[in-house]
């Protein structure tokens, strides 16, 4: 049925070089088969379905990364019982060129077939971050400070870059640093799973290592072999995150939102907050809104 409905164009003028939606299905099977004239990549935050692609039915699930080259008909289609919830990143060619004008990232996309480009992430090591690439990249969109194109652009990068790494690695038995993880590596990005939806607690590492269980010392090891960051960076940089999000969103004192992240002290967070962003959270939303004001 679907394989003889005529594909719709779909592009908005935010397409035209980088564009960043969350998705969250409320009913089941409402969009139509459709292409874009740009590329896209969807990252399933929750649910399963099936995606069909050039009349191709792959079922996908939570975690999956999806490629879908310019111009190709595709849809998705939800499990009635698990609706998806899904970032979708729309981006041109031009946006990926290099300062040398190279399409490295570009050529790479074009060349990969179709069973390469649906991508189970869970538990693999090199994908774990990949959430958090999606996040920043939608805050930067809702920033519109003037460095806020450019991140967008360089987070996009690093997401097809550890894409292209992994993949290249199913080939080559000889690269030990990208294989998937053992099984207390399993364990352990669990608990930074469990971490990361827990930043806003004051979790002692003894509380998260007796989850594996581990000796504190082996388990601080393996957090920073799988994040390159010890317990404390990576936790304080969640609360950050998470803090710029609700500074530009939400009409709430600096005060609220620093203990809403986890912080107790007004002062610490001060400190911690201009250490990640080079400046003041007043001095930040001032900004924020400053360019807002000027773009409109």
């Amino acid at each position: 049925m679907l394989c003889q409905e005529r594909s719709q164009l779909i592009d908005t003028p935010r397409m035209n070089s980088i564009h960043i939606a969350e998705n969250k299905h409320l009913r089941a099977n409402v969009f139509p088969l459709h292409h874009h004239s740009v590329n896209e990549l969807l990252y399933i935050i929750g649910g399963r379905g099936e995606l069909i692609l050039e009349g191709i039915r792959v079922p996908v699930r939570k975690s999956d990364l999806i490629i879908v080259k310019s111009n190709e008909e595709h849809v998705m289609i939800d499990e009635p019982a698990d609706l998806l919830h899904l970032y979708c990143i729309h981006f041109s060619d031009e946006v990926l060129n290099d300062q040398q004008g190279r399409r490295v990232l570009i050529q790479f996309i074009k060349e990969l077939d179709l069973d390469s480009r649906i991508i189970p992430t869970f538990d693999h090591p090199d994908f774990y971050l990949i959430p958090q690439y999606f996040r920043e990249i939608l805050l930067e969109q809702n920033n519109r400070t003037e460095e806020a194109r450019l991140l967008m652009k360089l987070n996009l990068a690093e997401v097809l870059i550890r894409i292209k790494r992994a993949l290249c690695s199913r080939t080559s038995q000889t690269v030990s640093c990208l294989k998937f993880p053992s099984s207390t590596e399993r364990s352990v990005l669990r608990v930074i799973q469990y971490l990361e939806k827990n930043y806003d607690r004051n979790l002692p590492i003894e509380e998260l290592a007796a989850m594996v269980p581990l000796g504190t010392r082996q388990f601080t090891r393996i957090f920073k072999k799988l994040t390159n960051k010890n317990i404390k960076e990576y936790t304080q940089e969640l609360r950050i995150n998470e803090a710029k999000r609700l500074l530009l969103t939400r009409q709430k004192e600096i005060k609220a939102v620093s203990s809403e992240v986890g912080f107790e002290d007004l002062s610490h967070f001060y400190r911690v907050f201009k250490k990640f962003t080079g400046t003041t959270p007043k001095n930040y939303v001032s900004s924020s809104h400053a360019v807002c004001l000027a773009t409109y």
